[in-house]
């Protein structure tokens, strides 16, 4: 009997979870926007963003920048390391 009422109070927390994490993305994405994950090719802090939440973007857009401070002192010393 025990053992009934675990498998029953685990099935019940995670059909909980599954719901509380479809209303969630909901939320989130009010009119189903694809969500894509962007990744830049180098290694930085992003400074701003030219975006925002759901907003459509074109190949080529600007959708956020890299901190410079950063860039120009790891570059500096990549300089430094190769002479």
């Amino acid at each position: 009997m025990l053992g009934a009422g675990i498998v029953f109070a685990a099935v019940i927390a995670l059909a909980v979870t599954l719901l509380q994490w479809k209303t969630s993305r909901r939320r989130t994405t009010p009119r189903s926007a694809p969500i894509v994950v962007a990744a830049p090719q180098v290694s930085g802090t992003s400074s701003s963003f030219a975006v925002r939440d759901s907003q459509q973007v074109k190949q080529g857009d600007l959708l956020f920048l890299i901190d410079r401070v950063r860039t120009e002192i790891a570059l500096a010393r990549a300089q430094a390391a190769l002479a």
